[in-house]
Parts: C-alpha cells; structure tokens; sequence
C-alpha cells in the first residue's frame, strides 16, 4: 500500500472492536469506523488522543479521495514548489482548520448503539484480502535486495543508546515488562515446583527423614548391590517361626516373673518370689526339706495298716489316738486365754445376728433388751421408756435399737434421774423410721436417728 509517510495509514475495523481496543491512532493516521447499513465513519489520530476521545467524522469523500490519490502516487523526486502548493505542515494546519470546522465529539454523538457487531459484507477492489496483502509484501520483499551484512556497514557507532522518549499504552515499560516475564516465568516455576515436589512426594510416599534419599537407602543398606543376596542368606542360618518362641516373644519381660505355659502354644507370667527361688536353687530333696522347715518326719512312710511304728507316721486311724484321752494337768502362760476369760469376753460383744424384742404396747427397758432390736408395733401414740441404772443396771456402752412398725408414733421417755443427749426432739420421725440409744455414763444415754421434735 502506497503511503504519504509514515503516520498516514489507514485501519479500518468494526465499531465493537474500535470501543473494545480504543488505540491511540497516531498522527494523521485515519481509522474508518465499519457502521452496519450505513455508510463508514471515520477518526483521524493526532498521536495522543485514544480512539473514544477523537472526533467523528460522517462525510470524507473529498478528505478521502485526496489521501487516496496520495497513498496511491509515486513518490516524485526532491524538488520546491512555489507558493501555489501547501507545504506538509502547511497542509496538516488545513486539514485540522477542516476537521474542527465539522468534528463532533464521540460523547456528543446519542442514539449509538452499545455494540458495533458487523454484518456480513465483501469489500472492492480498493482493498486487499488478507492473502493478497501477503502475497504483496512477499513480492515487494522479493523485488528489493536490501539485504546488507552488519560487518560490511561501515561508520556504525559502537552503541546505540535511545533519545529520551517515551511510549503510549501499547507497549510495556521495562519495568512492566520485567513484572510480565517475572509472573510468567514464577507461574511456570510455581506449577513445575508443585509438579517436582508431587513426584518426589510419591517416591518417598512418608519415608522418615534419614530414609528420603536413594544415597540414604543405599547406605541404610551397606552400599551392597546384592543386598537381598546377602539378607536370605542371613535369614537362612536364623530359627524358623515357631508358635512356641511367637508366645515367648510376646511375654513382658518383669522383676519376679516366672514364664509358664497356660495352654497349647499360649504363655503367660507369674509370681516369682524370693523363697520360691531360694527353693529352686536347692541342690537336693535334703536340702530343699530344710529350706521348707520340714524336718526329719517328712522322710518317713505312713504304715500300710494299723498303728503306726517308731519309724512311721501316725495316721488319723491310729488307736491310740481318742478323744477320751485325758490331758496332763498343765498351765499356759499369759499368751493364751482362760474358758472364763473367753466367756468374759464374749459376754461383752454384740453376736452376729440380732434378737428381736417384739412389743404392742408403751415399754420401759430392761437389762435383756442390751444389743437387742425394740419393735414397737402399736397404733397409737407410745412410750419408749429409759430406766434409773438402780433399776436396771446396763453397763456403759450398751446399745439399744428401736423402730417404730405401727401407727402410733413412739416418744423416748427418761425415767426422773435420768439425762438423754438427743436432736431435734425424742420423737420417732415416721412409721418405719429406726433411732439408736448408747449408754454414756450410768444415767447418761445418747439417742440418735431418725428423730423429730
């Protein structure tokens, strides 16, 4: 495509895809703006102002022919022309006096559509298809030799640093560039890391620390290359498995435990105390019947029939044995009791199972009632009487107990003289309600319980 410079070019593209984009057009450079059944509009780009912000132009017939008779010229020779003839700026000043004679601000414009989608169209013969523009810049590239080695240019600086310039928002600065490399490149490095540490991962699938590495297992293995070789021929000289040593292995091995067998290839633990190992290292049945305290009679045999003889032991059977036998007189010493000490002594204990002393109506206590159970079984109200010691002379620290089985609520009742200790009152609480009374002193008594005032 012919050009005027380097700053008139032409783009032409759907409405959608201009708002979409909104490029800076650069100066001179022309977009035509595709309207579906209309005709095109147009931009003109001043080389700072994005695509939204440029006026909008709906006439260019006569802006259009004049570029395009220009695009399409040879580029004549250098010469001057006279005054007749605008100079370039002198024309680039016209054709903006022009535009903003009839410019109309994008923002300006109601009633446009929201999206540009453009209908199916061909274009004429003043345009070139995609392939035709290819195939004539190929042809172009062909028909030019342009092609110089670097070597051969002579006079080139050394380096090229750049004027001070700076660049619209189509290209990157070097920092964004750098930030876009970065973030691409610690992506990819992200995802193989991830990739790399799945893989080993799955290799050491949990190994403990000092077994995560091939030089790890290999020396946990001796560095030998035959080292299942080397392990079966190991195991070979061991003791096979064996229920018995399973059982054995199984035991808690404790200070003053004797393994035993507990049932068919089952084992267990048990005491092993101090006398039992002083019996097992006994040499002998000699030695071992000292250790046990038997004596000289635990070699002896039992007669077969009869009474036994001086070398025998004397069997239950043995006639001189009788119950009729009078005993020598003898005396013990003070480690043993009297019969009459026993009976003492039995006189003051309460027995095993309790008397019950049974009554329907008031009662006063006697000297028999000493450890026995009181019931009283009336259906009114009662007396439970408690005597002068005079009168019945219980000794300190008897224990009476009392319940109350009728209806009638049963009242503790000291005979004058004597001191009842009691709370809340001397009352038994309810039918089934049971009370204690302990002689204290001789006419001191304690009464306790399910009492009520």
């Amino acid at each position: 495509m012919a050009k005027l410079n380097l700053d008139m070019w032409q783009k032409r593209a759907p409405m959608g895809e201009w708002v979409e984009k909104n490029p800076v057009l650069g100066p001179g450079e022309i977009g035509v703006v595709e309207i579906p059944g209309e005709d095109d509009w147009f931009v003109i780009g001043n080389g700072t102002t994005n695509f939204a912000d440029l006026p909008v132009f709906k006439s260019i017939e006569v802006i259009e022919a004049l570029i395009i008779s220009i695009l399409e010229s040879t580029p004549p020779d250098a010469h001057n022309h006279d005054d007749l003839y605008f100079t370039e700026a002198e024309t680039a000043t016209a054709i903006q006096t022009a535009i903003d004679l009839i410019e109309v601000a994008w923002v300006d414009i109601t009633g446009k559509p929201a999206t540009f989608p453009p209908s199916a169209h061909t274009h004429d013969d003043r345009y070139f298809t995609e392939a035709e523009t290819n195939n004539a810049i190929a042809e172009a590239l062909a028909a030019v030799d342009f092609e110089v080695e670097w070597v051969d240019i002579t006079g080139k600086p050394a380096t090229f640093p750049p004027d001070v310039h700076t660049h619209d928002d189509r290209y990157y600065t070097e920092a964004e560039t750098d930030a876009e490399i970065a973030s691409a490149i610690g992506d990819e490095v992200v995802a193989r890391d991830a990739a790399i540490s799945a893989a080993t991962a799955a290799l050491i699938d949990g190994a403990p620390g000092l077994l995560d590495t091939f030089n790890e297992l290999a020396a946990a293995m001796g560095d030998d290359p035959n080292f299942t070789t080397t392990i079966t021929n190991a195991l070979a000289g061991k003791q096979p498995l064996h229920a018995l040593l399973t059982a054995l292995s199984g035991l808690a091995a404790e200070a003053n435990k004797l393994a035993y067998f507990s049932g068919a290839a089952t084992m267990a633990m048990t005491d092993l105390t101090a006398f039992a190992r002083t019996l097992l290292d006994d040499a002998d049945a000699e030695t071992a019947r000292g250790t046990l305290s038997l004596g000289t009679s635990a070699t002896l045999d039992a007669p077969a029939a009869g009474d036994a003889s001086a070398a025998e032991v004397v069997k239950g059977n043995d006639s001189r044995l009788s119950d009729s036998r009078t005993p020598t007189a003898h005396d013990h010493d003070s480690s043993y009791y009297t019969e009459s000490e026993v009976d003492d002594l039995l006189a003051t204990k309460v027995p095993l199972t309790q008397s019950i002393n049974a009554q329907t109506a008031s009662y006063s206590l006697v000297l028999a009632d000493a450890g026995k159970l009181v019931t009283m079984d009336v259906a009114g109200a009662n007396d439970l009487t408690i005597p002068l010691n005079a009168t019945q002379a219980f000794p300190v620290g008897s224990k009476v107990e009392v319940a109350q089985i009728g209806a009638g609520q049963t009242t503790v009742v000291a005979t004058g003289g004597v001191t009842l200790i009691y709370t809340p009152g001397l009352k038994i609480a309810a039918q089934g309600g049971i009370i204690g009374l302990t002689k204290l002193a001789t006419d001191t008594w304690l009464v306790y319980g399910r009492l009520a005032a």
